[in-house]
């Protein structure tokens, strides 16, 4: 199966989306097959720790498209490469955050198509990695603490790139749920 996974990276304390990372993978041979980044245009001062953390400058989101435009260029993305609708993320805020914060777009900017159901283009909820992880160290007893980079670093899956960059993390959420299905396939055997 081919499917996508997504990540955001927001502004505080706004939680504005100023940055969004995808990548389609096909789930049986973990092969990452396509990427997307683009940075989302902004017309708030990005907070300095948000600057420190995901290494995004306020000119990135000043030069960039609008919210609107860039969950259009998502949608042709996914649908290039024939993904699954839904989407695999780390955690269960991303999709939801983004689904909101399109509606408000487009009904801040008079966007009629959008009052039709099928605008969103990824389902009623996504694949969340987090959860199937806790879920696996706690079926071991195991601590369930931890972010991506951390949680990759307790199984020996390698974490590459500096975290909190949108792109970085899609790829890393994609490389370590392909991970855990094959963890879930030895344990499921018959």
């Amino acid at each position: 199966m081919i499917r996508l996974a997504v990540d955001l990276e927001l502004n505080q304390p706004s939680n504005s989306i100023i940055s969004i990372g995808a990548c389609a993978f096909n789930t049986e041979t973990g092969e990452l097959l396509d990427q997307f980044h683009e940075f989302v245009h902004t017309d708030e001062v990005l907070n300095p720790e948000i600057i420190k953390l995901t290494g995004i400058h306020q000119c990135d989101v000043d030069s960039a498209q609008d919210l609107g435009v860039v969950y259009q260029k998502l949608v042709g993305f996914k649908e290039k490469n024939k993904t699954h609708f839904m989407c695999c993320t780390w955690g269960a805020g991303d999709m939801p955050l983004l689904k909101d914060q399109v509606y408000k777009y487009a009904q801040a900017n008079y966007l009629g198509r959008w009052d039709s159901s099928d605008w969103w283009q990824f389902g009623r909820t996504e694949m969340n990695v987090k959860n199937l992880h806790q879920a696996l160290l706690e079926s071991q007893g195991k601590s369930i603490q931890g972010g991506l980079k951390t949680s990759m670093r307790k199984w020996g899956v390698p974490f590459a790139g500096p975290a909190h960059n949108s792109l970085n993390d899609a790829q890393a959420t994609a490389q370590f749920y392909c991970f855990l299905l094959q963890r879930l396939k030895t344990i499921c055997q018959p």
